[in-house]
């Protein structure tokens, strides 16, 4: 099981592809779907955040 920052880590690195994807292609669906991941993305690596916050606490 990964450390809670290493999931942090990996949800920041899967947004960052994703806005890559969407940023290198043409087709609007395509490009709305891989912003849709990233912003997934984005919110599960929030959530660890505040996990380890709690955690920490």
């Amino acid at each position: 099981m990964f450390a809670r920052n290493d999931d942090q880590n990996y949800f920041l690195e899967r947004e960052r592809q994703a806005r890559a994807m969407a940023a290198s292609t043409t087709d609007p669906a395509v490009h709305s779907i891989h912003l849709r991941f990233a912003e997934a993305y984005a919110r599960r690596a929030r959530a660890e955040a505040t996990r380890d916050s709690q955690v920490a606490a």
